[in-house]
């Protein structure tokens, strides 16, 4: 009964936009996929609302991390329809976007042979339609009747979206391959998808002083703007205290999507301390090493043999190497990029890391420079260097960043890697948003 009554509870909070007590019914021991009488379940009853909110996007988060919550489950006394399904007939993107990303299958049908899609199509929603073919949904699958998603939009009334499916075509879901190449490996992938998570502390409690990371803001800019240029999905996170940090990397790792790209980029910029520490929100140390730990091979086997790239923006001592001093800065290595050749496991950590790079803004003990107007120094330099050279591989693009900041004689960036060894090229990909482009380099 008292299941029954958090069920209840549940649905209600649901519908009435209510977090805190969709959190206490969850708490409370509800499912977000049992169904009531009628067999409706709450996770259905999150997408009938004519408008998407953040808070409707805020409770759908917290319902998908509950666990036993299949994403691809049919939702009970809706004619097979998934929450996909009931996200695309109400058009909301947003929704369809974070359960694709959470592993929803775009090629499910309902009982009449509808996708996703054929109902973003009877909606008259393009862009919920465009998003689902980005993440592998097929706009030529017809339904039982024969009918196809483009004739659904013509019978509905909706002529421009018709015409525009018309001329649409499935994208390959993960076709990656790895091809040796001699002691590096090539990633070849002609229509995969990048995912970009960028972690940006800006606001900092529990300090004497004011440490707030003016010009941040511009690196969340400039960051959003050339990896969606290039292609990548793009998620922000801003000002998250330790617990938050832990957590959110946690659910990262878990997730479902990871199984459907081909790459992943995780971006951190903030304060640091020493080497490999870094301050989350609440002014706390946390280890890089340890999130590196957290895509080993063990604990993320979604991402075993693709690569990882960790992006890292924050001061890792207090010289400074814009200051002139040549003995100590020949000391530090501004001869050129600093490369670490990672032959055995990191300090603190735990599993194989294979497969992965680690790109710091500047060698240990040295600090990381901002502007605080136009931002970090090493992303500016970083973004800018992709945008002009996106054929570029990987070593390539980080020596052209290094010799970019050189030029304004800011400290240069030091590049850590786990055997295997990989080269990968970015390509640019602007008229299909979401999906990344690699290319052979042989």
């Amino acid at each position: 009964m008292a299941t029954n009554k958090a069920n209840a509870d549940l649905r209600a909070a649901v519908l009435g936009r209510d977090p805190a007590g969709v959190r206490a019914a969850l708490d409370l021991g509800a499912n977000p996929i049992t169904p009531n009488q009628y067999g409706t379940s709450a996770l259905s009853w999150a997408f009938w609302k004519a408008i998407w909110t953040d808070t409707d996007q805020c409770i759908l988060n917290t319902m998908l991390r509950h666990p036993g919550v299949d994403v691809n489950q049919r939702l009970g006394g809706s004619g097979g329809w998934t929450a996909l399904m009931h996200a695309a007939t109400h058009g909301h993107t947003e929704a369809c976007t974070t359960l694709l990303e959470e592993g929803a299958d775009p090629l499910f049908t309902d009982d009449r042979g509808w996708t996703a899609i054929y109902k973003a199509a009877w909606g008259g929603h393009r862009q919920t339609a465009e998003t689902i073919i980005n993440w592998g949904g097929d706009p030529q699958k017809k339904s039982n009747n024969g009918e196809l998603p483009a004739g659904a939009a013509r019978r509905a009334g909706h002529t421009s979206l018709a015409t525009w499916l018309d001329h649409q075509h499935q994208l390959p879901r993960r076709v990656g391959q790895i091809v040796p190449l001699n002691e590096y490996t090539t990633y070849v992938y002609p229509n995969s998808k990048g995912l970009v998570i960028f972690m940006n502390y800006m606001n900092f409690t529990n300090s004497a002083h004011d440490m707030t990371r003016y010009g941040a803001d511009s690196d969340e800019r400039n960051v959003r703007y050339t990896f969606e240029l290039l292609g990548y999905s793009f998620k922000y996170h801003q000002d998250l205290n330790y617990l938050q940090t832990e957590t959110e990397l946690s659910a990262i790792v878990k997730s479902q999507s990871l199984w459907l790209i081909d790459s992943l980029i995780l971006l951190i910029g903030t304060h640091g301390g020493e080497r490999t520490m870094f301050r989350t929100s609440d002014n706390k140390d946390y280890d890089i090493t340890w999130v590196r730990d957290l895509f080993s091979d063990e604990n993320c086997p979604a991402m075993k043999n693709k690569p990882k790239l960790i992006v890292c923006n924050f001061c890792r001592g207090s010289y400074r190497e814009d200051e002139k001093d040549d003995v100590s800065a020949a000391a530090l290595g501004r001869r050129g990029v600093h490369e670490v050749m990672v032959k055995g496991k990191p300090r603190k950590a735990l599993h194989k890391i294979s497969h992965m790079v680690t790109l710091f803004p500047c060698s240990e003990d040295v600090s990381a420079l901002r502007n605080i107007y136009s931002g970090s120094y090493f992303f500016s330099a970083l973004c800018t260097t992709l945008e002009g050279n996106q054929k570029d591989e990987l070593n390539a693009i980080v020596s052209k960043t290094a010799k970019a900041l050189e030029n304004q004689n800011k400290p240069l960036p030091q590049l850590v890697t786990e055997p295997p060894f990989f080269k990968f090229v970015f390509k640019c990909r602007p008229q299909s948003k979401g999906v990344m482009d690699g290319c052979n380099i042989n």
